[in-house]
């Protein structure tokens, strides 16, 4: 693989943008300054741009000073700030998906974008207007509160100072500020989450319920504590709104409010156990663009070797937690130390399932081989495993294995491989292989199998009972 470079960002809240983004979507899905080519010229389209299955998601990052003049700074602000950026980012829709195939990371044009852009009637567009400089000017205004812009979207927004709500006629634009940005994409830091919250709030006001609220962060809250609003949400609590059959209007301080609660702290303290699932992600993708992946038979492009570390991206941070949970049980088995398999399914046989496989280096037994061959067969035996679970379990398309040392063990030039495995199209010929892969590893295992599987669910909030 060649490796791929990505733009850090051209100004500090480009810079800071990217670094937010970073945390949600991982590096390997948003790249700041896409450029496209123009008669020999780069342009930009965006301010960063993220590409995961079918989402595209367009980022417009505008810093204004707020002016001094009061009759005049605010519309000013919001022209320069909101509306170009709205108007920006549909010209970049427009572009992206037109000419997919001219797309660059750099002005000059000569690294391609690299990442597949979905088709237009697969992809899902999401654009994002972040507007920054009139945060202080706010807080002043209302006297109260962090300085975020209120949400209306019952008066044109550019006619109420600090206010605002869709700036496009023509699609979705969400708006967020310095203040706002960091606490979403802080609460929201998967994929999967924060696509799940703007498409839950674009139904919401297209379908005239969300009437306002004094911040994004307010109606963050509001949306995590209504479990009517999304699976993953988790418990309901009642001063939060003026909520009637037909629309909401979140009230002020719901965020502090939500923040004080055990529940969002015990969360908090639970959804640690995920962190061993995003560092895993990490590794994979960073040596992905660094060009560094050790790719087994024959050369990959990062189009092809994305698919599985992708599967393991689009897990949401409840199923993270799990997975990262059931990982670290296995780590400190009796077993662990020797060779240990671990399977993991999700809550339905839709969702992708996972091998985890922890095996010791034993130098002795590989002889000259050494390391290569270890890994060579650790991988081949993390393949067979895959067959061997979907035989057994008789259902399942997707399923990604994970092999690795003891993570108990540290040991240097420690590694770890990844396989993914369409079933999708199963055959008489693939089960009878399976079978056979079973039998070989039963009788040649290094560590107990797990062919059962261990099933990962639980509540978002702990003691919620939701």
């Amino acid at each position: 693989m060649n490796a791929t470079e990505r733009s850090e960002g051209t100004t500090e809240s480009e810079r800071r943008l990217a670094r937010l983004c970073e945390g949600t979507f991982m590096d390997l899905w948003s790249y700041p300054n896409v450029f496209r080519d123009d008669r020999g010229l780069g342009k930009e389209v965006c301010d960063l741009l993220v590409v995961f299955d079918h989402h595209v998601i367009i980022f417009s990052d505008k810093h204004v000073e707020y002016g001094s003049d009061p009759t005049v700074a605010w519309k000013r602000w919001y022209k320069k700030a909101i509306a170009r950026s709205a108007a920006q980012l549909e010209g970049g829709r427009r572009w992206i998906a037109t000419h997919p195939d001219r797309l660059f990371l750099d002005r000059a044009c000569t690294q391609r974008f690299p990442l597949a852009i979905p088709s237009p009637d697969e992809a899902s567009y999401h654009l994002v207007v972040v507007a920054s400089g009139a945060r202080a000017s706010c807080r002043r205004h209302f006297g109260r509160g962090s300085g975020s812009l209120m949400l209306d979207y019952e008066h044109n927004p550019s006619d109420v100072l600090f206010r605002v709500g869709n700036p496009s006629r023509n699609s979705f634009v969400h708006v967020f500020d310095e203040g706002s940005l960091p606490i979403l994409l802080g609460e929201l830091d998967t994929v999967a989450d924060f696509v799940e919250y703007i498409q839950t709030k674009e139904d919401l006001v297209r379908n005239g319920r969300l009437i306002s609220a004094p911040g994004e962060e307010d109606f963050l809250a509001y949306y995590l504590a209504s479990n009517h609003l999304s699976e993953s949400c988790a418990f309901r609590l009642p001063m939060f709104s003026e909520e009637s059959e037909h629309v909401v209007r979140v009230g002020a301080g719901a965020w502090e409010r939500l923040q004080s609660l055990p529940e969002y702290s015990a969360k908090q303290r639970v959804d640690r156990s995920s962190e061993i699932w995003d560092d895993l992600i990490g590794q994979f993708t960073k040596n992905m663009l660094a060009g560094t992946s050790i790719v087994r038979n024959g050369e990959l492009d990062l189009r092809m070797h994305e698919r599985g570390v992708r599967e393991m991206a689009r897990e949401p941070r409840l199923q993270r937690r799990l997975l990262g949970q059931a990982i670290i049980d296995a780590a400190h088995h009796p077993d662990a130390a020797t060779g240990l398999y671990r399977t993991m399914l999700g809550p339905s046989p839709a969702h992708t399932a996972y091998v985890f496989w922890q095996v010791p280096y034993e130098a002795e037994i590989y002889g000259n081989d050494g390391y290569e061959g270890y890994r060579n067969e650790r991988l081949m035996r993390l393949l067979m495993y895959i067959m061997a679970l979907r035989a057994k379990l008789g259902k399942g398309d997707r399923f990604v294995g994970l092999a690795m040392e003891p993570l108990l063990k540290p040991e240097p030039g420690r590694s770890e491989d990844l396989a993914f495995y369409d079933t999708s199209n199963w055959s008489n010929d693939d089960q009878r292989v399976g079978e056979e892969a079973e039998r070989i590893l039963a009788t040649q295992r290094r560590g107990p199998l797990d062919l059962e599987g261990t099933w990962v669910s639980s509540f978002k909030f702990p003691g919620s009972g939701m």
